[in-house]
Parts: C-alpha cells; sequence; structure tokens
C-alpha cells in the first residue's frame, strides 16, 4: 500500500515566468537589483516580444547563490551572542579612543618640537638657499642676477 507521500515524485523542477516589476515585488527587491543580478548571471531571464521576464524555477538555490544570502542570516540571532557582540563593539572602540589620543599627543609634541625649533633659529639660512657667505665675485666677476631671488615670471618679463 502507498501512501501519497510515498508516490513518486516529478523530479523536475517547475518554471515560472514573471516580469522584472513582478519579480522584484514578489522578493522584496528594487528593479534594478533584479536586473543587476540578470547581468551578473546569478538570475534567468528570456525576452519575448521586448518584454524581459525573470525565469523562476522551484529548485533548491545554487552554491553561488546560497553563497550570497548567508550575510543575512550572519547575524547573531541569540540575546548571549548579541550580548558579546556589543561587550567586543565597546572594547574596540574604547582601543581606538586610546589609540586617537595617543596619536594627538604625539602631534602636540611634535608642534612644541618645531616650535622651540623655530624660535631658535629664526633666522638661520635655509639649506636650498643658492647664495652663501664666502661666494663673493672677485674682480673681473660679476654678481649674476639669476642668484638672487626672483619672482619666477620676472625670466619671461626681460
Amino acid at each position: 500500500m502507498t501512501t501519497p507521500t510515498d508516490a513518486p515524485t516529478d523530479e523536475r523542477p517547475t518554471t515560472e515566468r514573471r516580469t522584472i516589476r513582478e519579480y522584484a515585488r514578489a522578493h522584496g527587491l528594487t528593479d534594478n537589483a533584479v536586473r543587476m543580478r540578470i547581468r551578473r548571471g546569478t538570475l534567468t531571464a528570456t525576452k519575448h516580444r521586448g518584454v524581459v521576464y525573470v525565469v523562476e524555477t522551484d529548485a533548491p538555490p545554487t552554491d553561488q547563490e546560497t553563497d550570497q544570502t548567508t550575510h543575512a542570516t550572519d547575524a547573531p540571532t541569540d540575546e548571549t551572542d548579541r550580548a558579546d557582540l556589543v561587550a567586543h563593539l565597546r572594547s574596540e572602540v574604547t582601543f581606538l579612543r586610546a589609540e586617537l589620543e595617543a596619536r594627538r599627543e604625539a602631534e602636540r609634541e611634535l608642534r612644541v618640537l618645531l616650535a622651540t625649533r623655530s624660535l631658535a633659529a629664526p633666522h638661520a639660512p635655509r639649506s636650498d638657499d643658492s647664495v652663501s657667505g664666502d661666494t663673493t665675485p672677485t674682480q673681473g666677476e660679476s654678481v649674476r642676477v639669476r642668484d638672487v631671488q626672483q619672482p619666477w615670471w620676472a625670466f619671461w618679463k626681460r
């Protein structure tokens, strides 16, 4: 004696065609999300008389589809998991605040060092100056005008 559940079932999945808008509304998606899934190849679509239809099957999802939807189920569902997550995030925030304060303190120290250095030697010549103290012209030499600091456009003004 066979019961209705023991009867052999049709192994082929049933297919249904829906327009992009119908499919999006049925699955809680936007039209553009469905179009992008068609473009990526995660959804199968056909075009008939200028209308794009999404082919929907009752078959179980493939590995690629389950990989894309697992991120929604990764969220903690148990109250203890959420408490652990909150505790972890709080400790992370505490660590980042301490790191930020350490960097601010280091920046303050650098500003103090820079200020003391600029006060200690306010008129020291820069290393990129082309005029130094021992390059005075000798008899027969003249001072070139280019050695004097001029605006960049002065060369073209001549």
